[in-house]
């Protein structure tokens, strides 16, 4: 029998998407391109879409491809950049923890973003693996920023080495200026023979990359200049870009309701990856129209065969089937749908 209080996190999922008038989505992990794909495949496979999408995104980043591919997805799928305002739909982010390098990339698709206390986004900044180590990776912004540093540090040397050469040796200016620029090579040198010129070119290859990327997802709600800001003007990976710095970089940014925040600390709480588990968590949260269960007599309660097939004649294969069609979507969102079901049933 079915209890007379809804379930706190079922009500909870279902105030949201009212709300917002939106289909809730948790992406909690690595962005993968694993899971585009599968991702793609749950949008496709969704029959019943509401006007609007709100995405639980929590992430330490991952794969730029994979980030561009999951925001036109939805872009697409709830056409949020169509002419006709009466079919343009809403693409609404919402970062309860953090959201670093492609979760920030994908955040410049949405249409409105949505930030808790506590939340935190980061640079876009590439992580090219060590070539050296095994597992490990270093920021796509280091070799230039060691460029700018090593140029900084030529003209310094130079304009130091030219004044004490021209004022206190008494030497004529042009060769002040010829021996500051020999002493300042000599030393320079060895430095920038340390570079590797492919790798830099590398590097700026994939800035480029995530650069155009950056413009192709930009909405309205992206300020100008904000993708330049992300790419180059923040030191370090790990670099927190917060609620207030973040209203700098985006024209809307809300905060959330008390409902969303109590959804994310569970979901994200339930699928944080771990060292054993490092799967990403992706699914629909809230119920299709067909599927939100409805209060039933006793007697429909014990007899559900019945309730699918009121005539008794069943489907041709002799198995009984839900809805009008019997078609419950493809493998991979049944397993979707099983496992949200479970997990509810858990949390009651």
């Amino acid at each position: 029998m079915m209890s007379e209080e809804k379930n706190p996190l079922r009500a909870a999922i279902e105030s949201v998407a009212d709300h917002y008038d939106a289909d809730v989505i948790a992406y909690v992990g690595v962005i993968t391109s694993a899971d585009d794909e599968s991702f793609i495949r749950m949008c496709r496979d969704r029959e019943q879409k509401r006007k609007n999408v709100l995405m639980i995104l929590s992430t330490p980043g991952g794969s730029a491809d994979a980030a561009y591919r999951v925001a036109r997805c939805l872009q697409r799928c709830y056409n949020t950049k169509v002419e006709d305002p009466s079919k343009r739909g809403q693409f609404i982010l919402y970062v309860h923890d953090f959201c670093k390098s492609a979760g920030t990339l994908l955040s410049l698709g949405s249409t409105l973003l949505i930030m808790s206390q506590s939340a935190q986004l980061g640079p876009i900044d590439v992580q090219l693996l060590k070539e050296e180590e095994v597992g490990e990776r270093r920021s796509g912004l280091a070799p230039r920023q060691a460029l700018e540093t090593m140029a900084v540090q030529a003209g310094s040397s130079f304009h130091r080495l030219f004044r004490h050469l021209r004022s206190r040796s008494q030497l004529s200016t042009k060769m002040a200026a010829e021996l500051a620029a020999s002493l300042t090579v000599g030393v320079m040198e060895p430095i920038y023979g340390q570079l590797d010129p492919i790798r830099i070119g590398e590097v700026e290859r994939f800035v480029r990359i995530a650069q155009e990327y950056g413009e192709r997802l930009s909405t309205a709600n992206v300020s100008r200049g904000t993708i330049e800001r992300l790419l180059s003007s923040y030191p370090s990976h790990e670099f927190v870009i917060d609620r207030d710095e973040a209203r700098e970089l985006f024209n809307q940014v809300e905060i959330p309701t008390d409902e969303l925040e109590f959804i994310a600390q569970v979901f994200i709480g339930t699928h944080h990856p771990t060292a054993e588990k490092m799967d990403s968590f992706v699914n629909y949260l809230n119920l299709e129209p067909e599927e939100i269960p409805v209060e039933t007599s006793h007697a429909e309660q014990d007899n559900p065969a019945e309730r699918a097939d009121p005539e008794g004649e069943g489907s041709p294969d002799g198995q009984v089937r839900s809805g009008p069609s019997g078609d419950e979507g493809s493998e991979p969102h049944r397993k979707g749908r099983r496992r949200l079901m479970e997990e509810r049933q858990a949390a009651e």
